[in-house]
């Protein structure tokens, strides 16, 4: 299952499927930074969600943890949250093996 968030300027909508996800996650989708613009890398990591996750989409996200800094880096390791719930256990025996959880 994917998780879309939608950002016009000046609106936000939520798919009804992010609706689902606990409060936590939820606020970390909703933040923007303060120019009120996505963060990149944390809009790319959002979008790993979209499609079902696999190995090479976990390896994209702990990439992408590692070039960050900062808040947004905070923001992109607690979405790790959502990979433990929502992974099948396959790709999270092979993240474990790999040392990306």
């Amino acid at each position: 299952m994917g998780y879309q968030v939608y950002y016009k300027v000046g609106k936000l909508s939520i798919s009804p499927q992010v609706k689902a996800l606990p409060s936590l996650t939820k606020r970390l989708l909703l933040r923007v930074n303060q120019k009120g613009q996505m963060m990149t890398h944390l809009n790319q990591a959002q979008a790993l969600f979209k499609e079902h996750l696999t190995i090479e989409s976990l390896r994209h996200l702990d990439k992408l943890e590692k070039l960050t800094s900062g808040e947004e880096a905070d923001q992109i390791g607690e979405l790790w949250e959502v990979v433990m719930a929502d992974a099948d256990e396959a790709v999270l025996e092979q993240a474990r093996e790999e040392g990306l959880i």
